[in-house]
């Protein structure tokens, strides 16, 4: 039995791309944020992705970009230098999904469905906020301008 994870987050570094024999593996770190406030807490994991993915990955994993991870976590123990146990939350990667471009958005030529970037709403962010911007034509108001009295607070 395994242990499943699926989390959104944020690469630390570049990916680094390294041949294990005769196999490819993609190493990265992603960044994932629990809480608001005060209480927010960063969660880093050690990421590892194997195969056709990792090379296909590899140019678009950059520091910075948001990326949606899936697949098993172990969790290896090291030392401190102080001497301190500590355990490292590890992922093996089934897939990785890019979520936001960052700089250099968007998806070029020879991209398939894994490096597409989805718009879609995940649980672990708040939902984007309705326009409020009019959408007729004869409206002479600019989008950026709020109505005459909505400014004004009821109490």
């Amino acid at each position: 039995m395994s242990n499943s994870i699926a989390f959104v987050g944020h690469l630390g570094q570049d990916a680094e791309l390294r041949r294990v024999g005769e196999n490819t593996v993609l190493e990265f770190t992603v960044a994932n944020n629990v809480g608001y406030g005060e209480r927010k807490i960063t969660n880093w994991f050690r990421c590892n992705l194997w195969g056709k993915q990792a090379q296909s990955l590899e140019p678009m994993l950059l520091k910075g970009k948001q990326v949606f991870v899936t697949g098993e976590l172990t969790l290896r123990p090291w030392t401190t230098r102080e001497g301190v146990e500590r355990l490292s939350p590890d992922v093996r990667c089934n897939n990785v999904h890019l979520i936001r471009g960052g700089q250099g958005e968007g998806s070029g030529p020879g991209s398939d469905s894994q490096t597409q970037e989805p718009r879609a709403y995940s649980g672990s962010e708040p939902a984007p906020a309705p326009s409020h911007a009019s959408k007729s034509p004869s409206s002479s108001q600019p989008a950026s301008a709020a109505p005459a009295g909505e400014d004004e607070l009821p109490f």
